[in-house]
């Protein structure tokens, strides 16, 4: 196992793949407006549920490594902002109520979950030597690195994912 010696964060910008996603994410966030403004309430509401849980999923499982680099993180936390202004937005309309709660409640956490994204990260680099990885299925090493799943691995993750479900 390879000892973390690193800076916590990287001071690069993303890499072209990064950017790529990042178009790809923006793109899919502009057909997520426009399909939203031109839905009725039940779409709308898992419009917004799908939403905000799909880009915090996979800011862990895909973004987990891009995060370390202060660019990517920083974009990240750009899309975190618009999310909180999203929820500033339609959390006051009462048609997007559930039975848990708003529809619009999951976009005001994905700042809250990047910040423990940066802790979880922390606490894996002091308690393993190790920067954090995404456990995947089926499969018992790192998909984006090859290292080994250890089971500190696997405990952050779901700590996470805990985490965003009470959120909610």
């Amino acid at each position: 196992m390879s000892k973390t010696k690193t800076s916590f964060f990287l001071g690069l910008g993303p890499s072209r793949g990064e950017t790529i996603i990042l178009l790809i994410y923006a793109l899919l966030s502009a057909i997520f407006l426009y399909v939203f403004q031109e839905s009725g309430i039940p779409v709308r509401k898992n419009l917004l549920i799908g939403y905000a849980l799909g880009s915090q999923f996979l800011l862990y499982f895909i973004g987990y490594a891009s995060l370390r680099k202060t660019g990517v993180f920083g974009i990240a936390i750009g899309i975190a902002l618009v999310h909180l202004y999203g929820w500033f937005h339609w959390h006051i309309d009462p048609a997007l109520l559930t039975k848990r709660g708003h529809a619009a409640m999951g976009l005001r956490n994905t700042l809250p979950l990047l910040l423990l994204f940066l802790i979880l990260r922390w606490i894996s680099r002091k308690w393993q030597l190790q920067e954090l990885v995404a456990p995947s299925r089926g499969t018992s090493t790192d998909i984006i690195e090859g290292r080994p799943l250890t089971f500190a691995d696997y405990l952050l993750a779901v700590v996470y994912f805990v985490t965003m479900i009470v959120l909610l």
